[in-house]
């Protein structure tokens, strides 16, 4: 509760790796979502650190975001958004 807002910086970072059938890394992605901790938790829409959690350039917290607002700026779609069309090469 003491640390102010210069110190509560935070993100969510998503790492995505897939294997072929023998175990070798074929392709790999991140996605980072950058935020800020807030002051208390708000939001019942989602689990973990969710509610605490403040996406930059918004004023609510993952719990409060709608689902198609995180879908579209989580670490976790980040990470999909850069890994999809790297299975169009795949015959």
């Amino acid at each position: 509760a003491e640390v102010p807002d210069t110190n509560r910086l935070a993100r969510f970072v998503c790492s995505i790796s897939v294997s072929d059938k023998f175990g070798t890394i074929r392709f790999r992605s991140e996605g980072i979502c950058l935020g800020n901790i807030s002051f208390s938790p708000r939001g019942d829409n989602g689990f973990g650190y969710d509610p605490i959690f403040i996406p930059e350039g918004f004023d609510k917290t993952f719990a409060e975001l709608d689902d198609s607002i995180k879908q579209r700026v989580s670490h976790r779609a980040i990470a999909l958004k850069k890994i999809i069309p790297l299975f169009d090469c795949i015959s």
